[in-house]
């Protein structure tokens, strides 16, 4: 009698057993649904000195940059301070209209820049296309970033190129003219302005790079484009100090 209730009670169990295995495969089960990329139909954005490196990349992308915003009066460029564009290297500004209203809202951002407002090099966040295409006239340029529309403008004095004028500042970028220097191998035309008691030196730290400034005559100069790296103040004794600034040069005009 144990024997067959226990037999019974077996015999239940796998009954149900394959009851429920055979209704689940009876039911469909769920596939897992792709997720959707945030970035799905978004502008990416691509480091301007990236994009001035390996151009046939992104020619006629959309794509987002950040550059400074050069006025010029037959055209205007993008540039950016850590990979400077010489003339015959610069990247020309075209724009991209879609429809009148949108050719409205690029001119107020256009007027925006040419009031000074954002100083003589606003900071520009734009998106847009770049084209290969190049121009050799007033409006010079050997490719054109055409803009479809502005997203940010702003002053930022450490994305600009400075002209040079007797003193200089850590993170900034100057446009100055240099000559032959036994003590450095280059000094500024005009020396730097510095309080009394302070002695001053100019340290290139890439001077091998450029053979044409090494070999200046004592009579030569050069305009370049040069980016402070350092600015070192050591004293030496009471109310005496060294200061040294490290100068990394960028480009010769």
């Amino acid at each position: 009698m144990l024997l067959c209730s226990k037999l019974l009670r077996n015999i239940l169990i796998l009954a149900l057993f394959l009851a429920i295995h055979s209704s689940s495969k009876a039911q469909p089960q769920p596939q897992p649904t792709p997720k959707q990329s945030s970035a799905t139909g978004e502008v990416p954005t691509v480091d301007f000195c990236e994009m001035v490196t390996h151009p046939e990349l992104y020619f006629d992308r959309t794509i987002r940059i950040t550059a400074a915003y050069q006025l010029g009066v037959e055209g205007s460029n993008l540039n950016n301070v850590l990979c400077v564009r010489s003339h015959d290297d610069s990247i020309g500004v075209g724009f991209e209209p879609r429809d009148e209203t949108h050719t409205k809202l690029i001119n107020t951002e256009v007027r925006k820049i040419r009031s000074g407002k954002f100083g003589p090099q606003p900071r520009v966040t734009v998106v847009g296309r770049l084209r290969n295409q190049s121009r050799r006239s007033f409006a010079w340029y050997r490719y054109r970033f055409d803009i479809i529309r502005f997203e940010d403008i702003r002053d930022d004095v450490t994305e600009r190129i400075v002209s040079y004028s007797d003193s200089l500042q850590k993170g900034i970028t100057y446009r100055g003219r240099v000559k032959s220097d036994e003590t450095s191998g280059l000094a500024l035309m005009s020396p730097v302005r510095i309080p009394p008691h302070h002695a001053v030196s100019l340290e290139w730290i890439n001077l091998t790079e450029f053979p044409l400034l090494q070999r200046l005559s004592a009579q030569s100069e050069k305009q370049i484009i040069f980016r402070v790296m350092e600015d070192k103040l050591n004293p030496v004794e009471p109310n005496r100090w060294n200061r040294t600034f490290r100068l990394k040069i960028l480009l010769i005009e």
